[in-house]
């Protein structure tokens, strides 16, 4: 009989949010990776059960009391699982929550004498404090210390914020790791390049898509043959479109499947993700360079040690968009070969999944 995984994901992360974002398919994937090695408790804050839309072996749990209201939503969520951590004594299990946000993980674990496998993927209260001066501004870097402090293991996505959890979480050595997100080398990989420039992410002043398009603008005056897609949905749409809207090289294609994404990246020359403060591991980044793309970023913490690592060329710095313009101007002579080759020998989902499996089965108990 299998050992069983709760899985839970933060508020900000709902099945009904992965699909209006297109990214479902991800999601499910990663789901029925766990799926191979135990069975699946998956815990969100949706409204509604997508319980038929899991993989076999997975079980969606919702709260039974649902609200949609911003805030409410939260606490009946935290409430449900901190009543539901009553009930995982009774399995062999191990807790596995997605993210640093949530703050009642120390009654959980207290209550379920669970051992609890947190995943560090970005830096996320210094990236709200820097987006925010509400009252997540001010408890966020509480909340990261709590749940860090209270795991009994730390996966970080990159040596930086591996490093963090250990000088400022004070996280033993021992008690850490480092797994970096998966890339799907069936889904993204190479085929024939054409003259097409892509961006994936959130339409956010903090993702920098000004710079790009100030940056684009520039270079399609002289180089007409080349196109540029604008993947994702956000809050700077319409002022994005409106400083785009003279020029028809610029294709805005919102929230689409994973699936249809990755048929543009296949053949894409180019990927760029010019974000303006920070990124944890980027998965936009790695997924590009293993479809073979010329991938520009910004040389922030995320972006810089992925390109760095993969001894790399191609950052440039935030919010200049003559650094960027460069890049572009001199995109015949720039060689992906790098970049592809570390991508499919360093990200393959297969083979970080079975390290990752391997971790969570030590925590069982």
């Amino acid at each position: 009989m299998r050992d069983y995984i709760i899985l839970i994901q933060s508020t900000d992360a709902t099945i009904d949010g992965f699909k209006q974002n297109g990214l479902w398919t991800r999601q499910k994937s990663t789901i029925e990776e766990y799926c191979k090695v135990f069975k699946v408790f998956y815990y969100t804050s949706d409204w509604k059960s997508f319980q038929d839309d899991m993989p076999e072996g997975a079980i969606h749990k919702i709260p039974l009391l649902r609200l949609r209201y911003f805030g409410f939503r939260h606490i009946l969520y935290y409430i449900y699982l901190i009543l539901s951590s009553f009930k995982w004594k009774k399995y062999r299990a191990v807790i596995r929550v997605f993210g640093v946000t949530l703050p009642v993980l120390h009654i959980i674990k207290s209550i379920s004498s669970k051992e609890m496998v947190i995943s560090f993927q970005y830096d996320w209260a210094e990236v709200t404090r820097l987006n925010y001066r509400n009252v997540k501004h001010y408890i966020s870097r509480w909340i990261e210390k709590s749940a860090i402090s209270n795991a009994d293991f730390i996966i970080s996505t990159m040596q930086w914020l591996n490093d963090k959890a250990m000088t400022t979480y004070k996280k033993p050595k021992s008690k850490c790791c480092i797994i970096p997100n998966y890339v799907d080398l069936n889904v993204f990989y190479p085929e024939k390049k054409e003259n097409l420039i892509v961006y994936a992410g959130r339409l956010h002043w903090s993702k920098g898509v000004n710079t790009l398009i100030s940056a684009f603008l520039k270079f399609s005056k002289t180089n007409e043959e080349y196109n540029l897609y604008i993947f994702g949905i956000g809050e700077e749409t319409d002022k994005l479109k409106a400083l785009s809207k003279d020029n028809s090289h610029i294709y805005f294609m919102g929230a689409v499947a994973i699936e249809n994404y990755a048929e543009y990246l296949r053949k894409a020359e180019v990927f760029v993700l010019p974000s303006l403060t920070m990124e944890g591991h980027p998965k936009a980044l790695i997924e590009a360079m293993a479809c073979g793309c010329k991938c520009f970023a910004s040389d922030v913490p995320g972006n810089r040690d992925v390109l760095n690592e993969a001894s790399c060329n191609g950052l440039f710095e935030a919010g200049n968009e003559i650094s960027l313009l460069n890049y572009f101007e001199k995109i015949v002579s720039i060689d992906s070969q790098k970049s592809y080759s570390f991508a499919v020998n360093s990200y393959a989902k297969e083979k970080l999944f079975a390290i990752e499996c391997k971790l969570l089965s030590s925590h069982i108990n």
